[in-house]
This record gives structure tokens, sequence and C-alpha cells, in this order.
């Protein structure tokens, strides 16, 4: 399954790994959970802060799995990894644009952020196609079809299409940035919904029509971010008040935790299922 291996003479493991370990300062941010703590920072900023300590916390391990494992299943986890920060990446220059900045930007001015984040973003990318096209190198047999059964394909296409309706956050994204409203929380559930919503329509395709282990990684990516997504929309129910569109407010309102957390539970058991399918059939074809 998983063989350790030395890449110190791949410059694109190289690049992707030097670039792994950077991501260490994202610890910075603890410094602005501080300041939400003491009302001295923007609440909006309390969940791509918390992101931002989580990625910086387990990059040394994404780096060594980069490093000394070539493993599938290594490295599926640093493509989630690579995912979850271009998407907060991305949904950070959105909230950049609307909100004060907190003080871990060192002082920086507005479209001097934007920049570093469209630079991390663009870096995020190349990564994560990187070891992309690695995984597939070192592991060809991965690209061999495998059968799903018809109940699984069914389950997973029905979910990939109940996510379509997520567009629905486009009013909130329009909202936010005319100054209308609603509160600028709400834009990186937003943000996230938007990219779930559209990236739903290759999901019910693939999985429909396609075989291979590349089907089966996208769709745990999809379903690792639509987590990534459900947990801000739970930070930003609890912590301010809901949207226009979901009837607005003066106070959070926490009945609105019910959906998102239900879904989040949900996409994780199709996450823990499709999983162990696919190590099940993997070692069934071996």
């Amino acid at each position: 399954m998983s063989n350790t291996s030395k890449n110190t003479s791949n410059p694109i493991l190289v690049f992707a790994a030097v670039w792994v370990v950077f991501q260490l300062a994202r610890i910075l941010s603890f410094s602005t959970i501080q300041g939400i703590t003491a009302g001295n920072v923007a609440v909006e900023w309390l969940y791509p802060s918390i992101i931002d300590v989580v990625i910086g916390l387990s990059a040394p391990l994404i780096a060594f799995f980069i490093w000394r494992k070539d493993g599938i299943w290594t490295r599926l986890i640093t493509l989630i990894w690579f995912s979850v920060s271009l998407l907060e990446h991305v949904e950070t220059i959105g909230l950049n644009m609307v909100s004060i900045n907190p003080h871990a930007f060192f002082g920086a001015t507005q479209s001097a952020i934007a920049m570093e984040l469209a630079i991390s973003a663009i870096l995020d990318a190349a990564a994560l196609v990187v070891v992309a096209n690695q995984t597939l190198k070192e592991n060809p047999a991965a690209a061999g079809k495998e059968a799903k059964s018809r109940g699984m394909v069914i389950a997973v296409v029905v979910w990939a299409v109940l996510q379509i309706p997520r567009y629905i956050a486009i009013p909130i994204i329009q909202n936010i940035f005319s100054g209308g409203t609603d509160h600028p929380a709400w834009l990186i559930p937003a943000l996230g919904d938007i990219v779930i919503a559209t990236l739903s329509f290759v999901v019910i395709y693939a999985f429909w029509k396609k075989q291979g282990f590349w089907v089966w990684a996208f769709t745990l990516l999809w379903l690792a971010l639509s987590i990534y997504d459900h947990a801000s929309t739970l930070f930003a129910a609890s912590l301010t008040p809901s949207p226009q569109i979901f009837g607005g407010g003066t106070t959070p309102n926490l009945a609105n935790l019910s959906a998102p957390g239900s879904q989040l539970v949900i996409d994780a058991l199709f996450f823990v299922y499709l999983a162990r399918e696919k190590i099940r059939l993997m070692f069934t074809n071996k």
C-alpha cells in the first residue's frame, strides 16, 4: 500500500515540500484568534484563522508525506490538505475585500494582502497538480478500472445532486459585497457553497460514467471540502445573525445549525464509506 522512498532527486516534489514548510508561518494566525477572543478583531476572521493554525501545525507532517512517502493514501491526504489550503486562501481574498484586516497581516495594505493571498493560492494549485501527477506516476495501476456497486453509485450521485441547491448562497455574496445587512462571516461559507455546488456536476458525471482511482480520489476530495465548508457555516451561524435569505435577525439563530451539522455528518459518513470500499477493492483486486 505505501512504500518509503527518498525523493531528493525529484525537483517537483522538492518544490511542493518546500512550499508546505513555508506554511508553518500560518501558525501566527493564533494571535488573530486571541484578538477575536479579546474583542479586538472582527469575528469573521475566526474560522480562517483556526484553519490557518491547523494548516501550519500539520505542515511538518504533510512535508514528510511528500518527501518520504509515496503511498496512495498519504498522497490523497496531501491533495486534500492542499485543496483546503487553496480554498481558504481564495475565500480569504474575498473576506479581505469586505472586512477590516486582523493584526496578523502586520499592517499591510489591502491590495498587498490580496496579492500575497493570490500568489499563495496559485502556489497551492501548482503543488496540488504536482502531487497529483506524481501520484499517478508512482501508482500507474491506480488508473485502472474497478467496479462500483449500483447502490453506491446511486447514493453518491443523489447526494451530489442535492448539493447543487447550494447556489442559493449567491444572494448572500451579492448582499455582502454590496454593503448589505448580511454579516461578513457568511462570505466564507457562501463562497465555499458555490465551489461545492459547481464541483457537484463533475462528481455526478465522473462517478456515474467513469472508473478508476481518480474518480474515487476526486469524490473524496470533494467531500472533504464540503465538510470544511459546512464547518465554516456552523461557525457563522453560531456567532452571527442569519443572512436575509434565511430569515435575518439581530442575534445568532442556533436553529440554523441543524442543517449544516447534519449534512456535515452525512459527508463524513460518505467519506469513510468510500474510503473503506476503495481499500477493500484494492485488496480484492490484488
